[in-house]
């Protein structure tokens, strides 16, 4: 009972043969939710306004849904989804560069280091995702395991860790928001 709730089986026709499928829901569900986490630490960082924050969120729950529908969809449609999961990605780290490279020099090097160890930890989702079982199944199930599970604890305890070993207390409260990222005001 356990391992149903950690791992889904789904079958896959394959030449007229069924394959069995693995989909880690568990591991997605997870990453769900820590990944807008740390999105919202960095525009909280960078003091980057309310429509900035819910961009960046919004754009990376798109990401993880496009990539769990290609994980639950045949080829060749889950690779067109793989891509529309890359678009978003693409766009969050867009806005993370563009958000670390502020006017006002909000964050400093703190922000800096944060924003690229999440960029480079969050490059190995989608790369992991296409060679894996989700994507060609060039990857054995327990190197994609072992890569998952590295990039995870790098993208949560590392970035915990490096947070608050180089983040000073806050300033004071009245300091403004960032205003370099209202482009349409």
């Amino acid at each position: 009972m356990h391992a149903d709730v950690k791992r889904v089986g789904f079958c896959e026709v394959a030449k007229g043969q069924p394959v069995p499928k693995s989909v880690f829901l568990r591991g997605l569900t997870l990453r769900f939710g820590s990944q807008q986490l740390i999105l919202a630490d960095l525009a909280l960082l960078s003091r980057s306004d309310t429509p900035t924050i819910i961009s960046l969120v919004g754009n990376m729950v798109l990401y993880v849904i496009c990539g769990l529908i290609g994980a639950l969809t045949v080829a060749p449609y889950k690779y067109m989804w793989w891509v529309a999961s890359l678009i978003f990605l693409i766009i969050v780290f867009m806005l993370l560069l563009q958000r670390l490279n502020n006017a006002e020099g909000y964050g400093g090097d703190a922000l800096k280091g944060l924003t690229w160890l999440t960029i480079l930890v969050w490059l190995v989702y989608p790369i992991v995702w296409i060679v894996g079982s989700e994507g060609t199944g060039a990857l054995g199930l327990s190197q994609e395991v072992g890569i998952i599970t590295i990039a995870d604890l790098i993208a949560k305890i590392g970035f915990g860790f490096y947070l608050l070993a180089n983040v000073d207390a806050p300033e004071a409260e009245s300091a403004p928001l960032n205003q370099s990222s209202q482009q349409y005001v």
